[in-house]
């Protein structure tokens, strides 16, 4: 039911039902095509204090999958509050945060900032940038980089920072936008 695209259900609460940590990590494994559940209620559950973090890992993988780009971009961005144990940890906190945004792409966009510091664009659009299509790109990578500039999404990138002591050279989103310019021009040269 979860899986379904077709799925309305906004809000689960699967309190008090005997929900172990291999339950909840199938909960969580069935929420990544989910674009309607915001919140899911399992505390308290039989979930280990040992699997508390090996849970709100997976849902941390499920809010922002940082495997490539376009795994963060296509990563659930609508689920907004997960109650699995007494204490969360800051980063899944700070990714539910981020869903409570309106618009999910802005959401996508603060995630890859975040989690990746050199931006290939290529897996992003799914293409093969040899050539033509390399510069077919271009005006995507300047209009992503553009998206990015909105002030409430460099005060995101600011709350960010704080939260993670974070390296002033990541967020600076010229020097990224150059970056990835220049490796899309690089493909188109080779």
């Amino acid at each position: 039911m979860l899986q379904d695209s077709n799925s309305n259900l906004e809000s689960l609460h699967l309190s008090h039902n005997h929900i172990n940590t291999e339950d909840a990590i199938t909960l969580a494994n069935s929420l990544v095509h989910n674009t309607r559940l915001k919140s899911l209620y399992l505390y308290p559950n039989p979930i280990s204090r040992q699997d508390q973090s090996l849970v709100s890992n997976v849902f941390s993988k499920l809010l922002c999958n940082t495997t490539s780009i376009n795994d963060t971009y296509t990563s659930n961005h609508t689920l907004q509050m997960i109650n699995h144990t007494s204490h969360q940890t800051f980063g899944l906190l700070h990714l539910l945060n981020w869903n409570k945004r309106t618009n999910k792409r802005h959401v996508a966009i603060i995630k890859i900032l975040q989690y990746h510091p050199v931006i290939d664009m290529e897996p992003l659009f799914g293409w093969d940038l040899e050539g033509e299509e390399s510069l077919k790109a271009l005006p995507y990578i300047l209009a992503f980089f553009e998206r990015a500039r909105a002030p409430y999404l460099l005060a995101a990138f600011d709350i960010a920072r704080a939260a993670t002591a974070g390296d002033e050279a990541s967020y600076d989103l010229e020097q990224r936008k150059l970056s990835a310019i220049y490796h899309s021009l690089r493909l188109c040269l080779c």
